[in-house]
């Protein structure tokens, strides 16, 4: 303006006409902008302007250049002179090569004045009734949304394991199994033929760990245990506990008070008679003063089965002096009716009883374990957690809404930088709720498509993910409605071309970026593909909303809401805004640091690279929610230590009583006939401490008596109790051999009386040996105590002679107590000689178990008594336990008998899991060939298979008819009533019950067998892909010689679901990307019509994935698992946006018409200049709408940060990573790059681009090419 020169925007091209009424104008109102038609109209559509200052140039020399043509073209006689013109301007501005901070901020072409824009996507009527356009959209949606929800009414979804679940065939599987499994108890498909009660359970469990694993007790102390006792005593007589406790069925109410604790063991109620220290009887309340022997509580805790209740996995009461950890349970079992109640009544009140147990989470297990004056005592020395049937979910609920703060401020930190952006309160308040409104939406049209009305954390995370693409699609509208002010005057003008300026932007965008949701569509998670169609449409809402609704509002504002408006209008056109002066600023430091940007970010690459192929590794199972030190972490954590409740539950069940006893009774020392004894939990004894120590028991040794004669001669005999004398083998059901006892008491009664003992009486005498309730011995001055063993053997003579009736005697075999016995008188020490450890018995025994021989009814009933004391583990065939792996760690198999299962899948929607599974018609067990392939089933596992436990029902159903009926298998007549005993009696076996049956009319329908393998469940993935295949193998096979009545089989297992669905999940991901990376390219061709263009979005794309690949795996050193996957799907939209959006702009016509070119660019560089041309005008209308979007999305996301779950604390940072990423990439790398080697000429060939042709004529015009011309 200054220089009185002509400057140019865009390249020169002929003069167009000059409009008169312009030039008219241009005389009276000073410099103005003058409009040109293009002779490249048809091509781009574009409209070339000049300014002139008319205190230089006079009307008459711009009329002059001036062309009447009826088409409004130059005539090409006038472009040497333009070009005489322009050559004189750069002769004039060669003198200095510097130019000037205020020039070079304030270059510029000014825009011209458009008049009559054509219609754009409805511009014209929006802008004559704006508020009736913006008030029929959402009328529209209003009626959507009220019918929809109304009609399609939607449901919680706090399980977060449902997410994960796939579609692979382990998966289906599972997911059948576990509804089989649940239709037993209130489902439609069992029988219910008996006015039996139906129970809800809800469980509270307590689990104590010790902080420092010190001492020889551990938190068996007594001091621990006294803490325990009292904070389970507070817990217990609460009002809240007591009323909801009442609420259970009576045969229960012990079981959640006292409830079952180990604290109820060490610290019972005694009854001492006074003057004495031995208890007549325990009360096992927990609530006595001293601790009893710790071998005397762990006695009665084995005797009622509840050893694997309170410790963990692998603990022995026999052996083990302590624990680090322990756990209590609290069993409440609340009726929900009868079994000949209807189904729909036995739910509704389920459904009551589960939200009672809720108000009891919150009313009494969250204060308590909150409350730390309750846990001052114990948090001292010991850690507490907690867990409960439904605790987990309870504890989502409740972190989500202890997170409401943040997702609030989160909300606030949006609304306050749309308002930065748009100088709108109106707009900041109405935009992000616009963008919002379309999850709603997509929800009611899924469900109508889909059928699925489950509303899961996904769809909350739509919301969050909603508002960061309705951010930038906001930004861009908004941007193009604040410049449209400098092209057009009315109203109409202006949102027409703010459509022609945005709506292809924003879309362009918005489409890929819902095909990287679509693309989900291949994943093998289903959520995932629901998921996936419901964010594409989703998006697709977002930007129809926002084009038809927000965009008349911008309408509204800018006309009724301007005076609220925090922004202040410039007051010349012609001043250069501030934006495009920082982006030019930016685009001249990326110039000249193009180079090294572009090395350094090479170098960065590959760095990222490298990190990450070293550091990376794979998840192993399902992603924590909680935090590492949260109670459902760490916790849970702790009690995968012990085995499960229900499985301690159905051990102690097999005592045949409700709840264990709270009763033990104690004999005393003077109590020692069998009879007697039979009833009492232990004996007991004051004992006094002898001069020399008994070693401990090694199978032969002395061992010092004493000695009661018996008065009564009507029954003489020889009763010998021995102390501390126990079987060198587990296996073993006698202390010694029959060879030691002829030795030691026969020969010691035949040398001290005259009786005869013939062989029947020898024989007698050996199969007598039994164990009784162990000696508890305690010397009460030390306080020291023992618990021995006790076995009793009883002699009998065929024909007494002599004055003797026999004597009782106590032998005491080790350690250094022995009782104090009023009236009993020392005797010679028992002499033990040593012997070879003959168990041809026990292994006659084995042998008759593992063999299919029938046998006499003895050694039949010797096998039953052993195999119920081993709980059923198969014996025959079996490869030996591999002790390096534990219980709580091996891999669990169950396979299911009598189930089809369709494991048919869809593309959308859910299949109900009732749906999926039903029972064999031909599945008959009644068939002896059937009951013989079940038992030949769980007989013949060979090693491969690694089992080294297995709960068979059919393996316990044979021993029991075996010993029953004398026969295996049964006839069909027989078969019924057989397996009806088996079920319904007490006989001892664990399969009892109809835990491992599907019962209906009566009749088993299917059954399953439990299968523990040796194979930890978290070691290699290919371990145990091997371990599938060997089971794969063996179960088809077992199928194909199976008879037709029971060869319906499949086996499943956690463990297959973990590795299948992760190794699928990956390959899914994989092609996802791929099927992602070409549809992108696909989309970029389409709206720039560029190949190179589409694959540097492509790469830039890629580049983004790698950072983040690398903050994952480098920066923060997670693991890539199920959580990392699904990120990298759900934010591959963010890596693609901001590049998208810089790149589509540079491919615009408008970088060429409406920037000018760079004067710091020597004017013989055609191709730099272009490139700096296109990537300016890309940074000036596109980096404020992609700046704002990233600072909106990076900025809410970093609140996610803060957030109790683990998962939203993922995706935060993720989600922070990547829009950080794709920003600093757009506008750094990217646009570098684009300034080296962009393309000049995007979407177009050099023969048929006149725009190119013309550039060179000017080019060739110059001075300085004149020569070269010539």
């Amino acid at each position: 303006k200054n220089n009185s020169t002509t400057t140019m925007a865009g390249l020169d091209v002929a003069h167009g006409l000059h409009e008169i009424d312009d030039l008219r104008e241009y005389g009276e109102h000073g410099a103005h902008s003058y409009t040109y038609s293009s002779p490249y109209r048809d091509r781009a559509d574009t409209r070339m302007s000049y300014t002139f200052d008319h205190h230089t140039t006079t009307f008459a020399e711009h009329s002059s250049r001036a062309v009447s043509s009826q088409d409004g073209q130059a005539e090409a006689g006038d472009l040497p002179a333009l070009e005489s013109d322009r050559r004189q301007t750069d002769e004039n501005s060669q003198g200095s090569s510097e130019i000037s901070k205020e020039d070079f901020l304030t270059q510029r072409s000014y825009p011209q004045r458009q008049k009559n824009i054509p219609c754009c996507c409805c511009s014209n009527c929006i802008a004559a009734r704006p508020c009736s356009c913006v008030l029929f959209g959402c009328f529209i949606v209003s009626i959507i949304l009220g019918a929809g929800l109304a009609s399609v009414p939607f449901e919680l979804e706090t399980n977060f394991d449902s997410f994960m679940m796939t579609d692979v065939q382990s998966s289906l599987l599972m997911t059948a199994f576990d509804d089989a499994l649940a239709s037993r108890s209130t489902g439609p498909r069992r029988l219910a033929v008996s006015d039996a009660p139906i129970f809800s359970t809800k469980d509270l469990i307590i689990a104590y760990e010790l902080k420092n694993t010190g001492g020889t007790s551990g938190i068996l102390s007594h001091k621990a245990l006294r803490s325990i006792a009292n904070f389970e005593h507070v817990l217990r007589t609460g009002d809240a506990f007591k009323s909801f406790c009442a609420k259970t069925h009576p045969d229960y109410k012990r079981l959640c008070n006292p409830g079952l604790s180990f604290a109820c063991y060490m610290l019972p109620t005694l009854d001492v008679q006074q003057g004495s220290t031995v208890p007549k009887s325990m009360t096992l309340d927990g609530q006595g003063f001293n601790t009893v022997p710790l071998r005397t509580a762990l006695l009665l805790a084995k005797n009622h089965k509840l050893v694997q209740l309170f410790f963990p996995t692998g603990f022995d009461p026999d052996a083990d002096d302590g624990a680090d950890v322990m756990r209590t349970t609290f069993r409440f079992e609340l009726q929900v009716g009868t079994a000949s109640d209807p189904v729909k009544s036995r739910v509704a009140k389920k459904e009551e009883a589960s939200v009672m147990w809720k108000q009891f989470f919150e009313d009494v297990v969250i204060p308590t374990f909150s409350d730390k004056t309750n846990l001052e005592m114990l948090t001292e020395t010991m850690n507490v957690w907690f867990d409960g049937t439904g605790f987990r979910d309870f504890e989502v609920e409740r972190s989500v809404s202890a997170d409401i703060p943040l997702a609030i401020a989160s909300a606030i930190f949006i609304h306050a930088y749309m308002f930065f952006h748009t100088r709108s309160i109106f707009l900041a308040m109405v935009g992000p709720f616009l963008a919002t409104l379309s999850v709603p939406l997509t929800f009611v049209v899924c469900a109508s498509l889909m059928g699925s009305t489950t509303v899961s954390f996904a769809n909350f995370l739509s919301i969050f993910l909603v508002a960061g693409f309705g951010a930038d699609v906001i930004f861009v509208y908004t941007d193009a409605w604040a410049d449209s002010e400098l092209y057009a005057d009315t109203v109409a003008d202006r949102l027409a071309w703010t459509y022609r300026r945005a709506t292809k932007a924003s879309l362009a965008t918005t489409s890929t970026t819902a095909m990287s949701f679509l693309c989900n569509l291949a994943s093998v998670i289903r959520a995932l593909r629901q998921f996936g169609f419901f964010m594409g449409f989703c998006v697709l809402l977002t930007w129809l909303i926002i084009t038809y609704i927000y965009v008349p509002l911008c309408v509204v504002d800018d006309i009724w809401c301007s005076g609220i408006r925090c922004s202040v209008r410039r007051s010349d056109p012609t001043d250069v805004p501030l934006k495009d002066k920082v982006f030019r600023v930016w685009g001249y430091l990326l110039y000249r640091l193009r180079f090294g940007i572009m090395m350094m970010s090479i170098g960065f690459l590959a760095l990222c690279i490298a990190m990450t192929v070293t550091s990376a590794k794979l998840g192993e199972g399902l992603p924590d929610l909680f935090p590492k030190d949260h109670n459902m972490n760490r916790g849970a954590r702790v009690m995968e230590e012990f085995d499960s409740v229900s499985s301690a539950f159905l051990t102690f069940d097999s005592l045949g009583s409700q709840e264990p006893p709270r009763f033990a009774l104690v004999c005393q020392e003077k109590d020692f006939s069998p009879g007697e004894q039979r009833n009492c939990s232990m004996t007991w004894c004051e004992a006094a401490q002898m001069r020399a120590s008994k070693p401990e028991w090694s199978g032969s040794g002395s061992c010092k008596c004493l000695r009661h004669e018996r008065s009564d001669c009507s029954e003489p005999r020889v009763t010998m109790h021995l102390v501390g004398v126990k079987p060198l083998d587990r296996d073993q059901n006698i202390a010694l051999s029959k060879q030691q006892i002829e030795t030691a008491l026969l020969d010691r009664i035949s040398r001290e009386t005259h009786w005869a003992m013939d062989e029947q009486a020898n024989k007698s005498t050996v199969d007598s040996q039994i164990e009784l309730p162990p000696l508890v011995q305690r010397f009460w001055e030390t306080g020291d105590t023992s618990l021995e063993r006790l076995w009793q053997v009883i002699a009998k003579p065929a024909n007494r002679t002599g004055a003797t009736c026999g004597w009782d005697e106590m032998c005491f075999c080790t350690g250094s107590l022995r009782c104090k016995l009023d009236r009993w008188t020392d005797a010679d020490d028992l002499v033990i000689p040593s012997a070879r450890r003959l168990e041809e018995a026990d292994a006659r025994v084995n042998l008759a178990c593992s063999s299919d021989e029938e046998q006499d009814f003895p050694e039949r009933e010797a096998c039953t008594s052993l195999k119920s004391r081993s709980l059923s583990v198969v014996r025959s065939n079996m490869p030996l336990i591999d002790r390096r792996v534990p219980a709580t760690k091996t891999v669990k198999v169950r396979a299911i008998f009598g189930l089809h299962v369709d494991t048919s899948i869809t593309l959308l929607g859910q299949k109900d899991a009732q749906e999926m599974w039903q029972f064999a018609s031909s599945f008959d067990l009644s068939d002896p060939w059937a009951q013989r392939a079940m038992y030949s089933f769980c007989k013949n596992f060979h090693k491969l298979l690694k089992v080294q436990r297995a709960w068979c029902w059919m393996f316990d159903f044979r021993n029991f008819v075996r010993a029953e009926y004398q026969m295996f298998p049964l006839v069909p007549a027989t078969w019924s009533l057989a397996a009806r005993r088996f079920i319904n009696e007490n006989h001892g076996y664990p399969t009892r019950g109809n835990r491992y049956v599907w019962l209906e009319n009566a009749t088993i329908k299917g059954m399953y067998v439990s299968i523990e393998v040796g194979e930890r469940r978290d070691g290699r993935a290919d371990r145990i892909l091997a371990l599938k295949a060997q089971f794969d193998k063996y179960v088809n096979e077992w199928k194909a010689m199976a008879p037709a009545t029971c060869n319906a089989a499949f086996h499943i297992s956690d463990s297959w679901v973990s590795v299948e669905s992760r190794n699928a999940l990956l390959e899914s991901t994989l092609s996802s990307l791929g099927v992602l990376c070409i549809l992108a390219f696909l989309t970029m061709l389409v709206f720039t019509r560029s190949v190179a263009l589409s694959s540097i979005v492509v790469f830039c794309t890629l580049t983004v994935i790698i950072v983040l690949a690398f903050f994952i795996t480098f920066v923060m050193g997670w693991s890539i698992g199920l959580i990392e996957v699904v990120a990298f799907i759900y934010f591959i939209g963010y890596a693609l946006d901001y590049s998208l959006h810089i790149v589509y702009k540079y491919a615009s016509d408008e970088a060429l018409t409406m920037e000018s070119q760079p004067k710091f660019i020597a004017q013989e560089q055609l191709k730099a200049s272009l490139r700096v041309q296109r990537t300016s005008f890309a940074l000036k209308t596109m980096g404020t709408a992609t700046l704002g979007s990233a600072i909106t999305t990076a900025g809410s996301s970093l609140f996610l940060v803060f957030c109790t779950l683990q998962l939203f604390v993922k995706l935060g940072a993720m989600c922070f990573t990547v829009t950080l990423a794709s920003i600093v990439f757009a506008l750094c790398p990217l646009a570098a790059g684009l300034m080296i080697a962009g393309p000049t000429r995007p979407g177009k060939c050099r023969a048929c681009d006149p725009v190119w042709d013309k550039a060179r004529a000017r080019s060739s015009l110059r001075p300085e090419n004149q020569g070269a011309r010539e």
